[in-house]
């Protein structure tokens, strides 16, 4: 059994919280925390897969746009998920 002093009385008071109390506490704050992964997981993979939807969809329009990635050169490297139309650029 765990014996806490509590602050705030002008006297020697204690607080006593039986062991069943604390188990339970103890299972209920880890079963909280087994929940919180549990949701941050599902989260996390349903955000992976908006952005995979997202990425295919700005792809899939930047093509029926007639735009194209740029192609690897000398010239200092475009930064990534740029997109040019070269259909534009080179006057066609």
């Amino acid at each position: 059994m765990r014996v806490w002093p509590l602050p705030t009385c002008s006297w020697q008071c204690e607080l006593v919280i039986p062991p069943p109390i604390l188990e339970w506490l103890g299972d209920a704050v880890l079963e909280s925390d087994r929940t919180e992964q549990a949701a941050r997981e599902r989260v996390v993979e349903a955000m992976q897969s908006a952005l995979e939807a997202w990425l295919s969809y700005r792809d899939e329009v930047a093509i029926s746009c007639g735009l194209t990635r740029p192609q690897p050169r000398s010239s200092p490297p475009r930064p990534s998920g740029v997109w040019s139309s070269s259909s534009i650029r080179d006057g066609k």
